[in-house]
């Protein structure tokens, strides 16, 4: 590549110089995943004549095997994220009084790893990609519902059972008291 220069003295006046000033370019793939080239074409004008100068392309691109595996995580988040939903909603529906803590644990733990798994995608920015709305945000925002919903029903379910308990000991000395009295 070469670069023409012009100079200007100090009386103001141009002294147009014709020197060749050699230059150029050098791409390396510095990091992994992402792909470079570069295009070199002669600049032309509206009629087509060339003129001096060159007209550099450099495309920098993420590697196919990054974008499939960028998808895969994806997909993978949207399924966890959905499947969670549908447990919690089961979970939240179901007119079991039962205690149980796996589903609630299940919701909590997927509500901080998320942002792990999306971390493994290769090179990812921090915020402000489209990958970010379409594959974590919605997904964060769809395990916190599911995470509201099962602590409010395990939170329901614990005051239903010691209700119950308490209804059930207060019978219960009721019938002994009146058998005590029979007697």
């Amino acid at each position: 590549m070469e670069i023409y220069y012009s100079e200007v003295n100090e009386t103001g006046t141009s002294n147009i110089v014709s020197e060749r000033l050699p230059t150029g370019v050098i791409l390396s793939e510095g990091e992994q995943g992402w792909t470079t080239s570069a295009t070199f074409t002669a600049l032309t004008f509206e009629n087509g004549t060339e003129r001096y100068g060159t007209k550099v392309v450099i495309s920098i691109l993420r590697a196919d095997s990054v974008k499939f595996f960028s998808m895969f995580i994806v997909i993978l988040m949207w399924v966890i994220s959905l499947g969670t939903l549908a447990i919690a909603l089961n979970y939240v529906l179901s007119k079991s009084l039962e205690l149980y803590y796996d589903v609630p644990g299940l919701a909590i733990a997927l509500l901080f790893a998320l942002p792990f798994v999306r971390d493994v995608q290769t090179s990812i920015p921090t915020v402000s990609i489209t990958i970010h709305i379409l594959g974590f945000f919605f997904n964060m925002i769809l395990i916190a519902i599911a995470t509201v919903m099962v602590m409010a029903a395990l939170s329901t379910r614990h005051h239903k059972v010691e209700h119950l308990k308490a209804r059930t000991a207060t019978e219960r000395g009721m019938r002994m008291e009146a058998q005590r009295m029979a007697m």
